[in-house]
């Protein structure tokens, strides 16, 4: 079916809408009556049209995504004691709980098992550099305070603590040198 549906995906049977705030002054502008937008209608030259159908010039980049696995094909209802919220989509979540480690799959039924093999085939190819692994901490940081600074109320209050912690030291510090004179004059 779907290899049917993308035969009719091509230059002859395609239309193409650009969207401009100009349009050249010679076009016959028209007038859309519903939303009164202002739209004109042109043919697509020949020339253009073989170069399009012509296969060899066409990117290689443009092309279909690869298979996606993940999508479902039995989408009947779990019983009550078996679904949960998170059904209506795949999840994975990972919790470390001091010596065990949990994973966690949800999704639909007939595909939880594509899930779950491929995050044990990933897992169990895992194998982490001290390199590696600094990057992923510093790269981690480093979205933490990005994220942070994005929201102005984190960052007023991030400001103000600083302010505050600062200030905080100071009066340490003050209380320490006052204790330290007095302990010296004495």
């Amino acid at each position: 079916m779907i290899e049917n549906v993308l035969g009719f995906f091509t230059p002859k049977n395609m239309r193409v809408d650009v969207v401009s705030k100009s349009f050249a002054k010679s076009q016959d502008i028209q007038c859309e009556p519903w939303f009164k937008s202002r739209y004109t209608e042109e043919d697509i030259s020949p020339s253009l049209m073989e170069l399009w159908c012509d296969s060899s010039e066409i990117d290689i980049c443009l092309h279909l995504p690869a298979k996606n696995e993940f999508i479902p094909r039995d989408f009947s209802i779990c019983a009550s004691k078996a679904s949960s919220a998170n059904v209506v989509k795949l999840e994975t979540s990972v919790t470390l709980f001091s010596d065990k480690l949990e994973l966690k799959v949800y999704g639909f039924n007939d595909k939880l098992s594509v899930l779950l093999s491929k995050v044990l085939a990933i897992a169990k190819s895992f194998s982490p550099t001290e390199n590696h692994l600094r990057h992923v901490i510093k790269e981690d940081m480093e979205r933490t305070l990005r994220n942070t600074n994005m929201k102005p109320l984190n960052h007023s209050s991030y400001l103000r603590l600083q302010v505050l912690y600062q200030s905080f030291l100071y009066s340490l510090h003050f209380k320490r040198s006052q204790s330290m004179l007095h302990l010296n004059t004495s």
